[in-house]
This record gives structure tokens, sequence and C-alpha cells, in this order.
């Protein structure tokens, strides 16, 4: 019984790991993302692209920052919902 009970705490702290993983990843890749604009300064050059008479600054947060990052989120929450399912299954043998 203790055994089971100690590879079931051991799962559940494996599942956890993974899910504060994912979580702070996930977040450090949005704050990055979001703060992209700010990459344009090693770069100068990229000020200067124009894509059909915008700059690259525009289309950056047009398509990355704000279709990328909601692509990104319902990835991440599918992720994240896929390790509940697996703690409640780890919860359901104990």
């Amino acid at each position: 019984m203790t055994q089971s009970k100690s590879s079931a705490t051991e799962a559940n702290d494996r599942i956890y790991k993974k899910e504060v993983f994912v979580v702070v990843v996930s977040s450090l890749v949005c704050a990055i993302t979001a703060m992209g604009v700010l990459f344009m300064l090693p770069f100068p050059g990229l000020l200067d692209i124009r894509i059909w008479g915008f700059p690259f600054p525009f289309w950056y947060q047009a398509t990355i920052a704000y279709i990328g990052i909601i692509v990104f989120l319902y990835w991440i929450v599918n992720v994240l919902t896929k390790i509940d399912d697996q703690k409640a299954k780890a919860e359901r043998e104990v």
C-alpha cells in the first residue's frame, strides 16, 4: 500500500513539475514576443523593410504578436488540458 502511494506521489510530482515548466516557458515566450519590437533595436535594418507599404514592425505586431500568440496560447491550453487529464488519471489510480 505504501509503495503504491509513494509511486502515485512521485507520478503527481512529475506531472506537477511538467505543468510548472510548461507554464513558465509559455509565459516567457509570450513576454518575449510581446516585447518583440525591442528586437528591432539591435537590427535597425528591419525598420527600413516595407511590405505593401507598411513598415516591418506593423507586420510583426499584426501577425506574430497577435495571431501568433493566440495560436500559441491555444496550443498551450491543449497541452495543459492533457496534463490535467494525466493528473486526474493518476489520482484515480491511487
